[in-house]
C-alpha cells in the first residue's frame, strides 16, 4: 500500500481523478452457463451433506449468482463437512479452468463500451510532466486472479484494464475488502473515504449483483447496477444503486460525464 493510501491522504498530482470498479461475471462477460455446469458437475461429484438430487438442482437455479465457493456449497448443502467443501471446490475449479471459456462471451456492447473509455484515459492525463491518466479501468472479482486474468486476457479485455484483481485471501463481496485491494494498488482511497476537501473525485462499481452494490457503498464509492442481471430486478434495486442501466453504452455516457465535471 503506498503512504498516500495508508494514511488517508490523497495526492492529486500522482493519484486518478476517476476510478472505475467492474464486476467481471455477469456484468463484463456472459459466463453463466460455463459456471453452472462447473457447479453441477461439483455438486454430483461429492456426496457430503447432499438432502436429494432435486436440492441440489433447486440450489443451482436459485443461488450461485455472486456468490464464493464456500457460500454456495454452505447454500447447497447445509449440513456438509468441511472437508466436503473443500473437495466441492476442488471439483469445481479443476472442471472450470478447464472449461472457463466453452460458452462465456462479452455481454453486447462491452468491448465497443471499453474502448471508448480506454480512449477517454489516453486523453485525459493530468497537467504535470508526467501526464499520469486520470481515468483508471478495474475489474474487482469474487474469481481467483489468475482465472480472472485468464478470461480477460483470452476475450480479448486486459488491455483495457489497469488493475484485475480477485479475491485471494480476501472476504468476498459484500465485504468491500476487493474493491479496497483495488484502490490500493492505485495509491488511493476511494471517495467516500476521503476528506471532504477531496471533491476532484469520482468513483464507480459496476455490478449485477446485490453484493457487488452493497460492497461498493461499504467501500464509499458511487454504484451501478446492470439489468443485463440474472438477479430480479427487485432484488438487485432492494440493495439502492445510485444508477441502474439498461445498457453498457449507458455506463459509458455516465463515465464521459462525470470526466467533464471533473475536468471542468
Amino acid at each position: 500500500m503506498s503512504t498516500a493510501a495508508a494514511t488517508g491522504m490523497d495526492d492529486a498530482m500522482t493519484t486518478p481523478a476517476c476510478v472505475v470498479v467492474f464486476d467481471l461475471d455477469g456484468t463484463l462477460v456472459d459466463s453463466s452457463r460455463d459456471i453452472h455446469d462447473a457447479l453441477g458437475i461439483a455438486l454430483q461429484a461429492i456426496d457430503d451433506g447432499r438432502q436429494s438430487a432435486a436440492h441440489d438442482e433447486e440450489a443451482l437455479e436459485k443461488g450461485g449468482h455472486g456468490m464464493s465457493l464456500e457460500n454456495f456449497f454452505r447454500f447447497a448443502r447445509p449440513h456438509g463437512s468441511r472437508e466436503g467443501e473443500a473437495a466441492f471446490i476442488q471439483v469445481y475449479r479443476k472442471h472450470y479452468y478447464a472449461h472457463l471459456l466453452d460458452h462465456t462471451l462479452p455481454f453486447p456492447g462491452v468491448m465497443e463500451g471499453l474502448r471508448e473509455l480506454a480512449d477517454l484515459r489516453s486523453q485525459w492525463r493530468s497537467k504535470t510532466s508526467t501526464g499520469l491518466p486520470q481515468l483508471r479501468l478495474t475489474v474487482a472479482t469474487a474469481k481467483r486472479t489468475e482465472t480472472a486474468h485468464r478470461v480477460v486476457n483470452e476475450l480479448g479485455m486486459a488491455s483495457y484494464f489497469d488493475v484485475v484483481m480477485g479475491s485471494d485471501g480476501l472476504p468476498t463481496k459484500p465485504d468491500p475488502a476487493v474493491i479496497l485491494a483495488v484502490f490500493s494498488q492505485l495509491g488511493r482511497l476511494p471517495k467516500g473515504r476521503l476528506p471532504e476537501a477531496a471533491a476532484s473525485r469520482w468513483d464507480l462499481m459496476v455490478g449485477d449483483t446485490e453484493f457487488d452494490i452493497q460492497a461498493g457503498k461499504a467501500a464509499g464509492v458511487t454504484t451501478c447496477a446492470v439489468r443485463w442481471s440474472e438477479i430480479p430486478h427487485e432484488r438487485l434495486l432492494g440493495a439502492g444503486p445510485d444508477h441502474f442501466v439498461e445498457e453498457f453504452a449507458q455506463i459509458v455516457a455516465l463515465i464521459k460525464q462525470q470526466a467533464e465535471a471533473l475536468r471542468s
